[in-house]
């Protein structure tokens, strides 16, 4: 048996989520911002190149051509910096079940983001780890984004995707997680990424399933664990 110790100050599981709400905030600043860096950076290329070819003195364009846009530029950059946090940040989401974190041995739900985007569940035994969910498979930006984004709209419109797995401890060739996120390597096959994110009410549950079946990846938290 286990138990942790200051959790409210060193739980690692609690990464403070983005609401829903000021999410979609972020998003729409995000996306603003990006149009006013756009914007600027366009408005800048006349003048510069008007100065570099057409030998244009550069006091010329200093205040209104070339300051204001650069001013948009900079204050662009600052404000996507300060907020992107808001709308790519950790976020929460309430599970179908509330088990107690002392209780090991039950499904966790989970937000799977790859290989598919969906909700489904995790369940730890004392000898296999089994995932099961069922989604939309996630967007792979490649080098040609307009067909990427076409592809990725009529997939997720016509066709859902399943993530069934089951596999024993020694089949996974790594487990990392960072606050409620996971990123699980597998051997089946051919080595397959698996990440997902567990709700922050399940969050202390996970790590307890962890540091029972799979204590390397928690390593770095090991001492929050005391035997009994």
């Amino acid at each position: 048996m286990t138990f942790i110790q200051n959790t409210s100050d060193s739980a690692p599981w609690l990464d403070n989520p983005i609401s829903a709400r000021l999410r979609i905030v972020g998003f729409v600043a995000v996306i603003f911002l990006f149009g006013l860096i756009l914007w600027s950076a366009l408005a800048l290329i006349v003048p510069i190149v008007s100065v570099i070819q057409v030998n244009v003195p550069l006091e010329a364009y200093m205040i209104k051509e070339i300051g204001l846009p650069l001013i948009g530029v900079l204050l662009g950059l600052y404000g996507w910096l300060k907020v992107r946090r808001y709308a790519f940040g950790p976020y929460d989401f309430r599970p179908r079940i509330s088990v107690p974190a002392t209780v090991l041995g039950q499904s966790i739900d989970i937000v799977m983001t790859k290989p598919i985007r969906g909700i489904g569940s995790l369940h730890f035994t004392d000898s296999r780890i089994t995932i099961q969910a069922e989604g939309h498979t996630a967007i792979n930006l490649g080098t040609d984004l307009v067909v990427d984004l076409i592809f990725a709209a009529i997939n997720y419109l016509l066709f859902k995707s399943n993530v069934n797995i089951d596999l024993s401890y020694e089949q996974i060739a790594e487990i990392k997680i960072a606050a409620r996120q996971v990123s699980m390597l597998a051997r089946e096959g051919k080595a397959q990424e698996l990440k997902f994110i567990v709700s922050i009410l399940d969050g202390e549950r996970l790590y307890r399933e962890l540091n029972a079946h799979y204590p390397s990846a928690i390593q770095e938290w090991a001492h929050l664990f005391l035997a009994l």
